[in-house]
């Protein structure tokens, strides 16, 4: 079997963790994402954590409406049970443990990079044309600032011009604040100033980094 080039790595339910019509906007990403993977023809794979799944609604692989049509993208989905689920910390208090879950896919994905990622996040054309040309280091730590918009623009749209809706509805850009680099001179004062600012939403690193890591995405 061919190796994906990257792997990307996505954690849900289907229920509306993660705010009201999640699973909506979960799948306007997930069918924009698909989209682009096959507009710029990039090799890759989708792992799908579907983590301690309601008992009373379907499964996120039976409920998510995929593409008849996909050449470029390997879609796995990896069921976590209740069971498991309340193995861990606080499994009693929060229907979802996310890091967990995203250490489930990245230990499992096969890709040369890997990108876990929250499931209503949504990548530019840039930076998918980026990716395609296939220039990524497995030497780097790749991130990228996060810009928000009003999820009420995604949650039901998934037509071509989502993104340039986005671009006019910016509510903030996650970029690094003069306060986190006095932060951090204060208190890592050998290190240069790093870029922290909703560090979580984009690390991509290489599969072989990650895994030196022990896969483990916190």
């Amino acid at each position: 079997m061919k190796i994906p080039y990257i792997s990307f790595v996505t954690v849900s339910r289907n229920d509306d963790y993660g705010g009201k019509d999640a699973f909506n906007r979960m799948q306007t990403v997930l069918t924009h994402r698909l989209n682009q993977l096959g507009k710029y023809n990039i090799k890759s794979e989708l792992l799908l954590i579907d983590w301690n799944p309601p008992a009373n609604k379907p499964l996120l692989k039976d409920a998510i409406k995929w593409p008849e049509k996909n050449n470029n993208c390997t879609i796995k989905t990896i069921i976590v049970s209740n069971e498991i689920h309340r193995k861990h910390c606080y499994g009693t208090d929060s229907p979802i443990n996310i890091v967990k879950a995203l250490n489930c896919g990245i230990r499992r994905a096969r890709g040369v990079f890997i990108l876990p990622a929250h499931m209503d996040l949504l990548y530019s054309d840039e930076l998918m044309q980026f990716i395609s040309k296939k220039t990524l280091n497995e030497n780097f730590r790749y991130r990228i600032a996060r810009k928000d918009v009003n999820k009420n623009i995604i949650q039901n749209n998934s037509n071509g011009n989502i993104l340039e809706l986005c671009r006019k509805n910016i509510l903030r850009e996650r970029r690094p604040m003069p306060k986190e680099r006095k932060k951090l001179q204060l208190f890592r004062t050998k290190l240069p100033n790093l870029f922290t600012s909703a560090g979580g939403d984009f690390q991509l690193l290489s599969n072989y980094n990650w895994q030196l890591l022990g896969g483990y995405y916190e």
